[in-house]
């Protein structure tokens, strides 16, 4: 009787072991299912930057044909990968501060050398006495987005540059009250037309007035304006 009781409990503590390995195999498989098919660069590294595993979208992120490459070609991430390796230090105070970290941007460098924007999301694993054992995180390529924040940026500028002009030419100018000259900003006389041509898009064509040429061209003025008046 003794021996079929051992039994019994013997089959059932393997069925449940078989349970319990095949639900894990299960949970293994949709976790490497998720890591090699999300389009989200994933990553771990030590607290040292070597690289502990990345996913496929990480490593085309960074322009290689696979994380192994990836993998072998990156000793330390903080020189290799990081445009500026400060940035990669402030990460790691603020996750020695708050444990996780969301939307940290900075400038990494590609395989081929092409600089790129990124946006960060990691956090620090413990091990059982609470010491960092290691970083986890998501990558983000933002470049687009950033081309178009300082596209626009830039946009900004030059309008506001114009918009300065614009004012510029609308205020009180000081003129000369004989030769007409106007004094710039820097305090010096400029002619008029020098004066608008550089701070607008107006352009200048020379000509004279009737009475200029009565009063400066009293012969060139009978030739041209007496045969109109006739």
């Amino acid at each position: 009787m003794l021996g079929k009781i051992k039994e019994f409990f013997y089959k059932r503590v393997n069925e449940e072991r078989r349970l319990t390995e095949e639900a894990l195999k299960q949970s293994e498989a949709k976790y490497r299912g998720i890591f090699e098919n999300i389009v989200e660069g994933i990553y771990q590294t030590t607290m040292d930057g070597r690289l502990l595993s990345v996913n496929p979208a990480l490593a085309a992120i960074f322009g290689y044909d696979s994380p192994r490459e990836m993998m072998h070609s990156l000793g330390d991430v903080k020189y290799q990968l990081y445009v500026d390796p400060q940035d990669r230090d402030s990460l790691l105070s603020l996750l020695q501060e708050k444990g996780i970290v969301k939307n940290f941007e900075t400038r990494m460098r590609r395989k081929d050398g092409i600089i790129i924007w990124v946006s960060i999301n990691s956090r620090i694993e413990r091990d059982e006495r609470g010491q960092p054992e290691y970083l986890e995180g998501i990558i983000l390529d933002i470049t687009e987005r950033k081309n178009a924040e300082e596209e626009k940026e830039r946009l900004i500028r030059e309008l506001q540059e114009a918009l300065s002009e614009v004012k510029t030419l609308s205020g009180m100018l000081p003129i000369c009250s004989s030769c007409k000259k106007i004094r710039s900003d820097e305090g010096y006389w400029q002619q008029i037309e020098v004066y608008i041509s550089e701070r607008s898009e107006a352009e200048f064509s020379h000509s004279i007035c009737p009475e200029c040429a009565k009063k400066l061209y009293p012969e060139y003025y009978n030739k041209i304006w007496g045969k109109k008046k006739e």
